[in-house]
């Protein structure tokens, strides 16, 4: 069984919410995250797409290892055939900013290892006449400034967005909670991520939180339309052959 679909994305919470995505979508992951016959990188999941294909998710510990892992895996195409790469990364500006990584530069990077690419109008990168597909995602949700949910465009404002509009009590609560602190430190995007967390998904733990959150109706309803917005659910869909 060969890999056919791959995701290089920042860390593991990242890997634990496509986790939790894919499975909504009907991929199906072993308790041992592998398959026969497979090698797999350091912290890779890997699982079984609903039309037979095989998808993984590969965290690469940190943005400055992202691109460099994307050229790795360019370079790796004959040797170890793929069909879809989706790269992965927060966006990291501010709500209402611009910025951030976009497509060009993934189009660029082929250019640079001399492969033949070209940018289809939903933004992916076609390589070598259709042999091969590289998309973007960013984290990242539209939307104004709310109680409870962080400004910068990374994950936890996707997932505290959804709760927030899932449960507007939870982020007044959690917001209430942060200010009560004796001699805080720094308001940051984790601290108010891992308070839902605390708060309604302590039992399944730190990691499993990112995909438990698939597992309740009304959050998971709230970050399909996020993910919808942001391009996301294309690329998952296709990832799942739905």
């Amino acid at each position: 069984m060969s890999l056919t679909r791959q995701i290089l994305c920042e860390g593991y919470h990242d890997r634990a919410f496509w986790y939790g995505l894919l499975e909504k979508l009907g991929c199906k992951f072993s308790k041992e995250h592998s398959l026969p016959g497979h090698r797999k990188s350091p912290g890779e999941y890997v699982g079984v797409t609903p039309d037979g294909g095989v998808v993984s998710i590969v965290p690469v510990d940190g943005v400055p290892n992202l691109l460099p892992a994307v050229e790795t895996r360019l370079l790796q195409r004959e040797v170890r055939p793929i069909q879809h790469l989706i790269v992965n990364r927060d966006t990291d500006t501010q709500a209402g900013e611009e910025g951030g990584m976009q497509p060009i530069a993934l189009l660029r990077l082929a250019e640079r290892l001399n492969i033949t690419a070209k940018l289809t109008p939903e933004g992916d990168i076609v390589l070598e006449e259709g042999a091969m597909r590289l998309s973007l995602v960013r984290w990242e949700a539209s939307g104004e400034a709310q109680e409870g949910v962080p400004n910068q465009q990374t994950l936890e404002r996707m997932v505290s967005l959804a709760i927030h509009r899932a449960y507007p009590e939870r982020s007044a609560e959690v917001s209430a909670w942060l200010r009560s602190r004796t001699e805080p430190p720094t308001y940051d995007l984790k601290e108010i991520a891992w308070s839902y967390m605390a708060g309604w998904f302590a039992d399944s733990g730190c990691e499993d939180f990112y995909r438990a959150l698939w597992r309740e109706k009304r959050i998971s309803a709230e970050l399909e339309k996020i993910l919808l917005e942001n391009g996301t659910w294309r690329v998952a869909e296709s990832l799942a052959n739905i």
